[in-house]
């Protein structure tokens, strides 16, 4: 079943605009974490000169893209479904099967979130080797794509609980 996008319940309204750039903003996103990694290669093997600080740039790149793609994968509703559970099972037992497994996501978001924070703070005051950085930068990603997963499956509940009232009305 194919969904649109949550709103986030109208809480937001510079959504839309944003939405409206997610393709650019990924297009630049991979395009600066290509083109960090390729001169890292460059310099490093080729010139024989590395520069240390490219290599924790490009992880800071990817830990935050890897989250945020996450993110973005449950606006899709891409994240885990068993296929062959919703293809056999009937639609009154699949809408209990999807809320129990919203619930399970939320509470799952949650405690990344608070787990994120946590390690967040206590890491906050470590330094990178190179960029002279705190490794808060690394860690700040998992609370705050956490945080947009929530909200996310929290729309989806809600938006399911609607539907399954006006069907049983």
């Amino acid at each position: 079943m194919a969904r649109e996008r949550p709103s986030f319940l109208g809480i937001w309204e510079g959504e839309r605009r944003i939405e409206d750039m997610k393709p650019l903003r990924f297009f630049l996103d991979q395009f600066l974490f290509k083109v960090a990694v390729a001169l890292d290669v460059v310099f490093r093997y080729a010139l024989r000169n590395p520069i240390m600080w490219m290599g924790e740039l490009a992880t800071i790149g990817l830990v935050w893209m890897v989250f945020l793609c996450a993110a973005l994968a449950i606006s899709q509703k891409a994240n885990l479904r068993i296929e062959l559970i919703v293809k056999i099972i009937p639609k009154k037992l699949y809408r209990l099967f999807n809320f129990g497994l919203s619930v399970l996501l939320i509470f799952l978001f949650c405690l990344l979130i608070i787990i994120g924070i946590r390690y967040t703070i206590i890491i906050s005051k470590a330094i990178t080797g190179a960029l002279r950085v705190s490794q808060a930068y690394f860690y700040a990603a998992v609370p705050v794509s956490a945080f947009f997963m929530l909200l996310y499956e929290i729309t989806f509940l809600f938006e399911d609980l609607k539907l399954t009232q006006k069907k049983d009305d």
